[in-house]
């Protein structure tokens, strides 16, 4: 009987093993604190996007979607380093609709977005969501998190949904924190205009 245990021991710590990825004649190691590596299809080392990293960018996505629908523009221009690309492209379009390569530039073509006639007739919500990171280096990581954006009338009536679609983003740890290098939304409507 006790063989038969040592023989299914060792069949099982064999299997455990190689399922670790390490070699009979080596047994797994434990854990370490630091990030692990994670490998690309190529064999090409990235580093891991560490918790905080992550929670402190989500937070980010979801700071530019309050301070876009509360009209928070001064805040809202603060969440990119200065010279970040903040881009809008309609369905079926390579030409961006609307775009700005600077603070000064961006805080106002957002005031004029902000003010205009669609957000005349009732509140913006940006609801984002399936947020995919990707660390490029150091200091620069890479998303994607889809969008749909509604407007609630002002008189209380129903709202309704006035677009779809993906940011492509890249973000930058700056200043001791991370803003929005890139900000490109690629809509699923070929119009913004208020029907």
């Amino acid at each position: 009987m006790r063989h038969s245990f040592t023989r299914a021991y060792a069949v099982s710590l064999v299997s455990i093993t190689l399922l670790a990825g390490c070699s009979p004649s080596e047994p797994p190691t434990v854990a370490s604190s630091e990030p692990a590596a994670t490998t690309t299809k190529l064999g090409e080392k990235l580093m891991s996007i560490s918790s905080d990293d992550r929670a402190a960018i989500l937070d980010l996505i979801s700071e530019y979607a309050y301070t876009f629908d509360e009209d928070r523009i001064g805040e809202l221009v603060e969440l990119f380093i200065d010279d970040a690309e903040w881009s809008i492209y309609l369905l079926g379009s390579d030409t961006p609709a609307i775009e700005a390569s600077s603070n000064a530039e961006r805080r106002l073509v957002l005031q004029e977005v902000r003010s205009g006639p669609i957000n005349q007739a009732g509140m913006p919500r940006h609801f984002q969501t399936n947020t995919i990171l990707n660390r490029l280096s150091a200091d620069r990581i890479s998303g994607r998190t889809m969008v749909v954006a509604t407007q609630q009338p002002y008189d209380g009536t129903v709202g309704r949904i006035m677009f779809s679609g993906v940011y492509e983003d890249e973000f930058a740890f700056s200043d001791a924190q991370w803003r929005f290098a890139v900000r490109r939304g690629l809509l699923d409507v070929s119009s913004l205009a208020d029907d």
